[in-house]
């Protein structure tokens, strides 16, 4: 985090996501618009980590992200249990990982959508 993002999230408050937070989440929206409903995809802030949330229920956590150099990686929740660590080198990387969002977020989809979804 550069101290930019450091002296906005004090202002703020630590429930503000940073620029590359929010950056991170719109990409995030962006890799996935096509294929599933991203308007029901929100965020929540925690000191430590950004959660992508399905209806803006924190018990439908999608995934959680790690922006915190020089470790930068996301957590993905694959059965609203087991979680699966995918290290990322920047924020960029993670159009290249829709497969894990998909999967994540079908567990929380109505099973004749998630018969349509193509995950490739």
């Amino acid at each position: 985090m550069d101290d930019f993002d450091e002296a906005i999230r004090i202002k703020r408050g630590s429930e503000w996501p940073t620029d590359r937070e929010f950056e991170a989440y719109f990409i995030i929206i962006n890799t996935l618009r096509k294929t599933m409903p991203v308007n029901d995809i929100s965020y929540k802030r925690n000191d430590e980590y950004i959660s992508l949330i399905f209806k803006n229920d924190p018990s439908k956590c999608i995934c959680k992200l790690y922006l915190n150099e020089p470790q930068n990686y996301v957590l993905i929740l694959t059965d609203g249990i087991t979680e699966e660590r995918i290290d990322i080198a920047n924020i960029y990387e993670l159009a290249k990982k829709k497969k894990y969002f998909i999967k994540s977020l079908k567990q929380y989809l109505n099973p004749l959508f998630n018969a349509n979804i193509n995950s490739k």
